[in-house]
């Protein structure tokens, strides 16, 4: 799944959530409440995530920050963990 590349998921679901917790060195971010875990979506990131800003421009997940609103592409399963977890193929701040 590489935006960048031209091969995009044919089924994705979106989530416009604001996040709530950024772990980059686990590889992964959770939007919703972050005081609620059943209010919330783990997204797991891997080496085909892209992350853009505002205008477009890619940026990592280290540039991400709790509480700015991210639109997330991703898998249309998610796990029946509570947080649910999903993959993310791309992550954009709004």
């Amino acid at each position: 799944m590489d935006y960048i590349n031209g091969s995009i998921p044919t089924e994705i679901n979106v989530t416009i959530d604001r996040v709530a917790t950024v772990d980059a060195p686990n590889n992964y971010l959770i939007t919703g409440n972050p005081y609620d875990m059943n209010d919330q979506i783990r997204f797991n990131v891997s080496d085909d995530t892209v992350f853009l800003d505002q205008n477009g421009n890619q940026i990592s997940l280290w540039d991400i920050t709790p509480g700015q609103l991210v639109r997330v592409e991703h898998a249309i399963f998610q796990t029946l963990s509570i947080p649910p977890q999903s993959p993310a193929f791309l992550i954009q701040i709004l």
